[in-house]
C-alpha cells in the first residue's frame, strides 16, 4: 500500500516535471530574449509604418532620414553611406547640427513630394527623436508623405534587404 502511493507520487511528479519542461520550452521558443513580434500596420498610430509595408508600398521611391546618435550612426555605417551616396538618405538629428542637417536635406526633401516618393524617418529602436523630427519636417508643408519607421534601425537590421 506505501509502496503503491509512493509509485504514484513519483509518477504525478514526474508528469507535473514535464509538463513544466514543455512549457518553458514553449515559452522560450515564443519568447525568446531579442524576439521581437511583427510589424502589424493595422495597430500603428497614423504616420508610423512599417518595414515591410514601405518596401512593399514604396519599394526604392523612399527618401531616409537617419535621425540616430552621431556616435550611433559613425558606429554602424552601412545603410546611410551606402543610400546618401544615391542621394536617399540624409542625417538629421537632434544635436547641434540640427538646424544645418535640416538645412541640407531640405531641397531633396522637397523634391520628394514630386517624384512620387515619401520620406521615413529611423533612428535607434528606444529613441523618440525620429518622432520629433518627423512632426518637424511636417510643418514645412512637404508634398512628400512622412512616416516614422517602427522599430527603426533594428527592424532595418534585422530585415537585412537595405543592407546588401
Amino acid at each position: 500500500m506505501v509502496r503503491d502511493a509512493f509509485s504514484q507520487i513519483v509518477r504525478v511528479g514526474l508528469i507535473i516535471l514535464g509538463v513544466a519542461v514543455v512549457l518553458c520550452y514553449m515559452e522560450y521558443a515564443w519568447f525568446a530574449p531579442g524576439r521581437v513580434p511583427p510589424c502589424d500596420q493595422a495597430r500603428l498610430p497614423k504616420g508610423h509604418i512599417c518595414l515591410e509595408t514601405a518596401l512593399k508600398d514604396w519599394g526604392e521611391r523612399i527618401v531616409w532620414v537617419d535621425a540616430r546618435s552621431k556616435r550611433s550612426a559613425e558606429h554602424e555605417r552601412d545603410l546611410g553611406y551606402m543610400l546618401h551616396a544615391l542621394g536617399r538618405s540624409f542625417p538629421i538629428r537632434k544635436d547641434a547640427e540640427f538646424e544645418e542637417l535640416k538645412a541640407a536635406a531640405m531641397p531633396r526633401l522637397h523634391q520628394a513630394g514630386f517624384q512620387g516618393e515619401c520620406i521615413i524617418v529611423f533612428c535607434a529602436q528606444d529613441c523618440t527623436s525620429s518622432q520629433e523630427i518627423a512632426d518637424d519636417l511636417a510643418q514645412y508643408g512637404l508634398e512628400a508623405p512622412v512616416f516614422v519607421l517602427e522599430g527603426g534601425w533594428d527592424a532595418i537590421k534585422r530585415d537585412g534587404r537595405l543592407l546588401k
